[in-house]
């Protein structure tokens, strides 16, 4: 994936938090250590911390696959909590 793709996909994720339309979130641990330019999975203009509860953990060999549900009553945004 080139960077200009992953950037518009933070700008896109970062754009869906700040409007209140996230309400899970899919984190994958790889066990690979780098480095580089990389930034955040969301971009663009700050909002505030958005709570997360761990709704489900599986452990695959060495990859971890982790699924956050957001607070409803904690979410940003419009109907938001914050």
């Amino acid at each position: 994936m080139s960077s200009g793709r992953a950037a518009g996909r933070a700008h896109l994720f970062g754009a869906l938090t700040a409007a209140g339309l996230v309400d899970e979130l899919r984190l994958t641990v790889s066990p690979l250590l780098t480095a580089g330019p990389a930034g955040r999975i969301a971009a663009g203009p700050p909002v505030p911390p958005t709570d997360l509860r761990l709704a489900s953990a599986v452990a695959e060999d060495d990859t971890l696959l982790l699924r956050y549900l957001v607070r409803p009553d904690r979410r940003p945004g419009p109907g938001g909590g914050r």
